[in-house]
């Protein structure tokens, strides 16, 4: 089983969840530990707990990449970012499935706003809105001291396809360029080498 094919078909489900979310009704939106959709007529509010969603709903998952596993070689245009013309080597020394599987991981972290996770993928110093974090504990600093917008996470995954990412010499794009991900300098990996716009409260003075 490939684990980057499983960290995807994993985002699929929880964004397919943030879209129910979104369509259940009038209202906020919040995540602590599950969706929370909005009230409707009945008696009870209606729940999304992405956990649960997930954990149910990985044999179906595991089905998915088995079948698709034994298929012909030559038909993997569902994972073959090749034919899109996708070429993750103008930036990165990082193969496709790890780029791609990366990109995932990062956008989970953000989707279940688990923003220490999501600090381990920063490459430090990094700056974002014209301030400079030096490490892990002065960018979550910043996260508790600013804040950061659901809509505006939710505007990141859904301008997001992991298997069609952008790539430049300079990085490759996560939504329509909040995000920006690269080779680490030490070559230890990839990391989150740009964010802008991320903190709610400082975009909005």
């Amino acid at each position: 089983m490939s684990l980057s094919r499983f960290k995807k078909l994993t985002l699929g489900i929880v964004m397919s969840a943030i879209a129910a979310s979104s369509l259940s009704g009038c209202g906020d939106s919040t995540l602590d530990g599950e969706w929370k959709r909005a009230k409707t007529p009945s008696p009870e509010p209606t729940e999304i707990n992405i956990e649960a969603v997930t954990q149910a709903s990985t044999e179906a998952v595991t089905e998915t990449i088995t079948e698709t596993d034994t298929k012909s070689e030559t038909d993997n245009s569902v994972y073959d970012n090749t034919s899109d013309g996708t070429d993750y080597s103008v930036c990165s020394d990082f193969s496709e499935d790890e780029v791609e599987g990366f990109a995932s991981d990062v956008l989970l972290a953000a989707a279940n706003e688990e923003w220490d996770k999501f600090a381990d993928y920063i490459e430090y110093p990094i700056t974002i809105n014209d301030n400079e974090y030096s490490d892990k504990e002065s960018f979550l600093n910043a996260v508790n001291t600013y804040g950061v917008s659901r809509d505006f996470v939710n505007e990141i995954l859904n301008n997001t396809d992991v298997n069609k990412l952008f790539a430049k010499s300079t990085g490759i794009m996560l939504g329509n360029g909040e995000i920006w991900i690269n080779d680490r300098q030490d070559g230890s990996g990839l990391g989150i080498s740009s964010l802008n716009f991320f903190f709610l409260q400082q975009n909005e003075e």
